[in-house]
């Protein structure tokens, strides 16, 4: 008989268990628009109040469970749409990666209250600070977005109203898949950002490393290929971003990559070099050698060569932001929590990732490049690309004014 009875309790036991499982998880499958964070801890975690109070019957079941809700919170978060859920989707994945493996050892021995305190303080305070960290990127980017139109407003009122120039079209990639278009701009990552194109175009070109297929305009859609309609319909409803730089950094990679560093593409070496010496033996030193330094390349820029490769062209001159408006102007210096934020608005984030690249060169380098121009010529340098600076919010001297103290005054 009190084998009965101890069978019937454990039985009833775990017809409770059951019900009460099934009910909790119709509330957490029914009820996903709550971005309480409390609220989803309790929904996650309420399974391990009963789990813990029927510990005795050796039904530890917690853990698994708690981890298969967290499972159908992220599938269900998958759905949604707004930014909101999708930076909580990535909390809740970075969160598992790191916390629920301790919860599910600690419940058995741990109390609710504990364990959903501990749900509290890891989960809210990763989702918290993410969605902090987005809204100050998408204010920074409201601030950008204004100072440009009000840019632009100045600049028409005492110009000649600016037109889509159909051939600098050929910058800007189209992939209509995910409805983006990107303008490149050299020298800004773009190596890097063409990659990321390349991997949602073709999958067998997801890895590649060869600066010969990246740089392939073959292997791209650009917006200069397409007819006038359709290219009006893209610039209306296609998310479009492009990303921007210091502008005299931007000079000085450009001349480390193309003249200073070992280089399989000989084409600059073998269009340019002649120019630039040239140009320094005519008006600076008649006697120079042959060889290419940073002053004879900053003297062709700002004499004869401007604007004339888009390596160093201008930023107005490339993608047109003045014409153009674009959903996202990012900056290489923010890179690293701009390009999340671009590859989930975008979706690109399920397709491709953005491969590493090199940081911008540091206040010292640039100072000991600039160190071996004259000053004035770094002003008359400064001066071509004044559009760059004001329309993005470059300050001069910058990383210069060590060099420059005194001069400008």
């Amino acid at each position: 008989m009190r084998a009965l009875q101890k069978t019937m309790v454990k039985v009833s036991a775990i017809v409770f268990l059951f019900v009460a499982c099934l009910s909790v998880l119709i509330t957490f499958s029914g009820s996903m628009t709550a971005p309480v964070c409390s609220k989803e801890c309790d929904k996650i975690f309420v399974f391990c109040r009963y789990s813990h109070f029927y510990k005795s019957l050796g039904l530890t079941l917690c853990g698994g469970h708690a981890m298969k809700f967290i499972q159908a919170f992220l599938i269900d978060l998958s759905k949604e749409n707004t930014l909101q859920r999708r930076v909580q989707s990535q909390v809740m994945v970075q969160w598992t990666e790191t916390q629920a493996k301790m919860i599910t050892s600690t419940t058995i021995d741990t109390s609710y209250k504990d364990i959903r305190k501990l749900c509290r303080g890891v989960f809210c305070r990763k989702k918290n600070q993410m969605l902090a960290g987005v809204q100050r990127l998408e204010q920074k980017q409201r601030e950008r977005q204004d100072r440009l139109q009000k840019y632009c407003k100045l600049y028409n009122t005492s110009s000649i109203k600016q037109k889509l120039n159909r051939e600098a079209l050929k910058y800007l990639i189209v992939n209509d898949n995910y409805k983006t278009v990107y303008c490149y701009i050299p020298k800004v990552a773009c190596t890097q950002w063409k990659r990321v194109f390349l991997a949602l175009n073709n999958v067998n070109l997801r890895n590649v490393t060869d600066w010969k297929v990246i740089h392939n305009r073959t292997y791209y859609r650009f917006l200069d290929s397409y007819s006038d309609e359709e290219i009006k319909l893209r610039l209306q409803t296609y998310y479009k971003f492009f990303f921007v730089r210091y502008p005299m950094d931007r000079l000085l990679s450009c001349f480390r990559d193309k003249f200073e560093l070992e280089n399989d593409d000989k084409y600059y070496e073998q269009t340019f070099s002649k120019r630039i010496v040239d140009s320094f033996r005519r008006s600076i030193d008649p006697k120079s050698d042959n060889s290419v330094t940073f002053e004879k390349f900053a003297h062709y820029i700002s004499t004869v060569g401007f604007n004339e490769d888009d390596h160093w062209a201008t930023y107005d001159f490339i993608c047109q932001p003045c014409v153009i408006l674009y959903d996202f102007i990012g900056r290489f210096e923010d890179m690293s929590e701009e390009i999340p934020y671009i590859l989930r608005q975008t979706g690109m984030d399920k397709a491709a990732t953005f491969p590493s690249f090199h940081s911008h060169n540091t206040k010292s380098k640039i100072l000991d490049y600039y160190a071996t121009i004259p000053k004035v010529k770094i002003v008359q340098l400064v001066k071509l690309y004044e559009r760059d600076y004001e329309m993005f919010h470059y300050r001069f001297p910058g990383p210069l004014a060590q060099y420059l103290e005194g001069f400008l005054n």
